[in-house]
């Protein structure tokens, strides 16, 4: 019996999400990078304001 190897993303905004299924640690490695830079396009272009870090909010000098 194979070994299964799953790499999932899921947003955190939404309930988009992708998956997918390798056979080997190898292609697992493959997986999660192409993953990953789906996962990023998809916060770009659907959630382009969560990228945004606010602006620190300190005191007033003076």
């Amino acid at each position: 019996m194979k070994r299964a190897y799953v790499t999932e993303y899921a947003c955190q905004y939404c309930d988009w999400h992708i998956s997918r299924l390798a056979t080997s640690q190898l292609a697992l490695m493959a997986d999660e990078e192409a993953l990953e830079l789906v996962a990023a396009e998809h916060l770009a272009k659907v959630h382009p304001n969560s990228l945004k870090t606010p602006e620190p909010q300190g005191e007033a000098d003076g």
